[in-house]
């Protein structure tokens, strides 16, 4: 049966049809579609090319003086990720993006409207992946948040590996069985290796890390007692 999973933003994630998803290839690359490029917070849109990191209808955000960008900016560190595995890489992506740029890295491409479309080909599209890698939004990634996407406790209920950049999460989720974090390009590389290589244990761990860590019952029982509730 399926853990039940303590959070509703999921269920928006990919508002306004615009976003980037892994699909059935060995290790897929997930994230929200300001990957590449920035999304409009009014009309759900792409705002502008891909690769620029400040398109004029989004204010970055500015914390102690310093401006910081998007996933774009973390996401430009990794780009050629797919040239150093034999792991295919693969995005779901729509808008107004550098397709052939990023083709030319070797990244698979595929629509991100169809994959996306509903909630169960949302849920069908990231069960069929052989799990998920995604870099962070360079604010979180710089603040050191603790930031913790709900797409990744998804494929971690689904038992699928999942390789994210770290926000300081790893000092809470455990981190090297079935879910792995990463700060450099090498990293990433190593742990992308390391969840394909032993795949069935990687997957039985991370449903594990699923159920000790994102199931219902357990995230509200501490919700409530931090609350001063129970």
């Amino acid at each position: 049966t399926d853990v039940t999973i303590t959070t509703v933003t999921v269920l928006v994630i990919f508002s306004g049809a615009v976003m980037l998803v892994p699909t059935a290839v060995p290790l897929a690359a997930a994230a929200t579609a300001d990957m590449l490029s920035r999304m409009s917070r009014t009309t759900g849109r792409f705002a502008g090319d891909a690769l620029r990191s400040n398109p004029e209808n989004v204010s970055l955000p500015i914390i102690d003086g310093v401006r910081h960008g998007g996933k774009n900016v973390e996401f430009s560190r990794f780009v050629d990720l797919p040239r150093r595995t034999r792991i295919p890489m693969e995005v779901a992506i729509s808008g107004a993006a550098p397709l052939d740029h990023l083709r030319a890295f070797g990244w698979q491409l595929v629509s991100a409207r169809e994959k996306s479309a509903t909630m169960h080909a949302y849920r069908a599209y990231l069960a069929q992946s052989r799990g998920e890698w995604s870099v962070s939004k360079n604010v979180y990634v710089a603040l050191r948040s603790g930031w913790f996407s709900c797409r990744s406790a998804v494929y971690l209920a689904l038992g699928k590996p999942v390789v994210v950049q770290d926000t300081g999460w790893s000092q809470y989720y455990p981190t090297g069985a079935g879910l792995f974090a990463f700060d450099t390009p090498d990293e990433a590389l190593v742990a992308l290796e390391t969840a394909n290589d032993d795949y069935r244990r990687q997957c039985e761990a991370a449903r594990a890390v699923a159920e000790s860590a994102f199931a219902a019952d357990k995230v509200l029982q501490r919700l409530l007692a931090d609350c001063d509730l129970t």
